[in-house]
């Protein structure tokens, strides 16, 4: 459905703008219409065409949509952005690599720009709107198509009623109008009594078609000229116009001003090809062509003649007098296209095939038009299930409900960081550092769900025999709510004195209008044999915070800009990666994929110091982007990939020289890539940190355009190369 809802708003866009390209052109001819050459006229409407049929153009400051006011088009555009973040939203999840992996469910994100709970509904009934429009088009569209092809397989299933003419006569006429005509193509003549008028029918093996009436009345002059005008439509590529005119009907079935323009074009195309059939006969051969026109249209059509495909653009008496008295006006070197001509096509082209100056259709995927193609090579979403963030105003991006928060926090705590676990729950972290105990430092928890906070805590741990969860009445501030216990038993370590070693947890859960809170108020572990960690805040207040509770927009006593964090920021959608482009100065390389199967899990954008004076102890801060990749269902391939800005001209002279003959020099696509080797301690037990061996990590750097570029692999695979390559171009 979502591909489909961007397909349908590009549909719609330039639906529209291919209409106005049609009453401009309208227009034009209206004023100039003796002055413009049929073949002008003619190709004036591959204008429309295109518009209607390529979903990209380039944006101009001399595109005549500059002219038009905003709320014409930009709706449109901005309707097709909003979609495109909407599905891209929907399909971004992240997941914060944390010392405790604990399974969760993929999970989908919605809006990119929450505001009130009036304008969530306001998109909410706009996005049903869309959808039920695109459930109309998507049945209009598979419909009309399918007329079409019965009426195309109807109609090579009746080739049975269609005989080849085989008469001398009329295949000497047809050769030597092929012969004028520079034609290699084998193409036959074929009759019947079941059509009434003459037609060229196939694009890779066209035929003729003739009534059987036409063929015994016609002398050969006439039919001279009706082989003629058939085979002209072939050497015109009229039947390809024709096909194209046809698909852009069935895709904007529901725009009258096509259905209008498409006849118009068909119109304009008989005439043209007349321009040129008079071009290839001679001015004194005008008269007689001209009164052959006049008797074919004595000949009605009856009902089985009108294809479907034919249906919308059959002549009729205006448009037979219009060809007339073009033929009567004929005059040798009409059918060649003027410089004059040429340029008012090359104008048009440039003012109407092209954007106007500032407008821009993107993610990941809409879902991107002429910005998506731009940038496609540099930035794609990460698609994960466990997002951390450090400022609320981002979090809320991808929440779907009416957030509020605390005004009011315990002294001493700030914002630590915000995680976001599905569309339908936040968890903020807040902290303070403790200097006179041994705690480094306290945290408690805020979190809102829309979910059972209380059912997801038990889905979480069911399966693990070491978790106990209990669940007791509990009040605060006349709130009714469940107060959850939650303990988990760890492994002891063999090598140390025996002893329990556990980890508590306590939460205040309630519901209130349909939305579950909670607060993680307690946290005692004794995981460390040399301390105890103990947080707690107290129950007063607790019942400061939920009093103090806001919508996140009219907070002002609380900053949720995270000042532990405000260095770190992942990348989740195109927002971030525009800051990240920015922080960095220069734009990253974002693989979300790699050869061996490996896909991206977190791409965070950090702060480094770095000597600037050795002597002196001067250090300048710089940002890097750092992203990790592993394979589905295998944890023991681990990579990840560094890029930051050269701090020094000579960092690679200086790495050479620092690693010796430890260090191997490889090749990849013109680029020199230096590899060596470190060892990193692998910890096989994270409470006590036991080291079980040393891993080696294979080291790729270079640097290309003032980036320094770092891989680092911990484990052997077969296509190391293809996945340089990969970062490299």
């Amino acid at each position: 459905m979502n591909i489909l809802k961007e397909i349908f708003l590009w549909v719609i866009y330039s639906s529209i703008t291919a209409s106005l390209i049609s009453t401009i052109i309208i227009l034009i001819k209206k004023i100039c219409n003796n002055h413009i050459k049929p073949r002008v006229q003619h190709a004036l409407w591959f204008l429309v065409l295109i518009k209607l049929l390529i979903p990209f153009s380039l944006q101009s400051d001399i595109s005549i949509f500059n002219l038009f006011p905003q709320n014409i088009i930009s709706t449109t555009y901005e309707e097709a952005n909003l979609s495109r973040i909407y599905i891209r939203e929907e399909r971004l999840n992240d997941k914060w690599i944390s010392g405790i992996s604990e399974d969760r469910d993929n999970l989908k994100m919605k809006t990119n720009d929450k505001k009130k709970k009036t304008s969530k509904e306001k998109i909410s009934l706009k996005d049903k709107a869309i959808e039920i429009s695109v459930c109309l088009w998507t049945t209009g569209t598979i419909f009309l198509g399918a007329l079409v092809l019965v009426s195309s397989i109807s109609f090579k299933k009746n080739k049975v009623n269609f005989s080849k003419v085989k008469d001398l006569k009329t295949i000497n006429i047809l050769n030597l109008t092929k012969e004028k005509l520079k034609l290699k193509k084998d193409i036959s003549i074929y009759t019947s009594n079941k059509i009434k008028t003459p037609f060229i029918y196939g694009i890779l093996k066209p035929k003729v078609y003739i009534p059987k009436q036409i063929l015994s009345l016609c002398n050969e002059s006439e039919l001279n000229y009706i082989i003629l005008h058939e085979l002209i439509h072939y050497k015109r590529k009229d039947l390809i116009w024709n096909l194209l005119s046809i698909l852009a009907i069935i895709v904007h079935w529901f725009n009258p001003i096509v259905w209008i323009s498409m006849k118009k074009m068909r119109q304009d195309r008989e005439v043209a090809c007349d321009n040129l059939v008079l071009e290839t006969i001679g001015e004194e051969e005008s008269i007689d062509y001209g009164m052959t026109i006049i008797t074919l249209s004595k000949i009605k059509l009856n009902n089985s003649d009108k294809r479907l495909i034919n249906l919308y653009f059959y002549e009729d008496k205006n448009q037979i007098e219009r060809r007339i008295n073009l033929i009567k006006r004929f005059r040798k070197d009409s059918y060649k296209i003027s410089v004059g001509g040429a340029l008012v096509i090359t104008l048009l082209s440039a003012v109407t095939l092209t954007n106007a100056s500032g407008y821009n259709i993107s993610s990941d995927t809409y879902v991107n038009m002429n910005i998506e193609q731009k940038e496609l090579h540099k930035y794609k979403e990460l698609d994960v299930p466990y997002k951390s963030f450090n400022n609320l105003e981002r979090a809320a991006d991808f929440i779907s409900f009416d957030l509020r928060v605390p005004d009011y926090i315990p002294e001493g705590y700030e914002l630590y960081q915000i995680h976001v676990e599905k569309d339908n729950q936040i968890k903020i972290d807040f902290g303070r550092d403790i200097r006179d105990t041994n705690n480094n430092e306290e945290h408690f928890d805020y979190i809102v769900s829309t979910e059972s906070i209380v059912e997801n805590i038990k889905k979480t741990f069911k399966d693990n025999e070491r978790v106990t969860i209990e669940e007791k009445p509990m009040t605060i501030s006349n709130i009714k709510g469940i107060n959850l216990i939650k303990t988990r038993k760890f492994e002891n370590d063999p090598n140390q004195e025996l002893r329990d070693i556990y980890e508590v947890q306590k939460y205040f859960i309630w519901e209130t209008n349909g939305l579950w809170y909670g607060i993680k108020y307690y946290r005692y572990d004794n995981i460390s044999d040399r301390s105890e960690y103990l947080s707690e805040i107290s129950k007063v207040d607790m019942e400061k915070i939920i009093a103090s509770l806001k919508h996140f927009k009219d907070i002002s006593n609380v900053s949720y800009i995270s000042k532990s964090w405000e260095p770190y920021f992942n990348i989740y959608g195109e927002k971030d990666f525009r800051k990240a482009e920015k922080q960095l100065g220069f734009t990253p390389k974002f693989k979300l994929n790699l050869p061996e199967g490996l896909t991206m899990k977190l791409s965070q954008v950090g702060e480094v110091l770095y000597a600037s004076d050795e002597k002196n102890n001067e250090y300048q801060k710089l940002r890097d982007l750092k992203s990790y990749y592993d394979i589905k269902n295998n944890s023991e391939v681990q990579i990840s990939f560094r890029q930051i800005k050269s701090y020094t001209d000579d960092y690679i002279e200086k790495l050479e020289k620092s690693k010796g003959n430890g260090l191997e020099k490889i090749n990849i696509d013109e680029v020199e890539v230096l590899k060596y080797e470190v060892e990193q301690e692998h910890y096989s037990n994270r409470i006590t940190q036991e080291t079980e061996q040393n891993v080696k990590l294979k080291i790729y750097k270079w640097e290309q355009n003032g980036v320094i570029y770092t891989l680092s692999i911990n484990t052997e695979l077969d296509n190391e190369n293809e996945i340089l390559k990969a970062f490299i171009k």
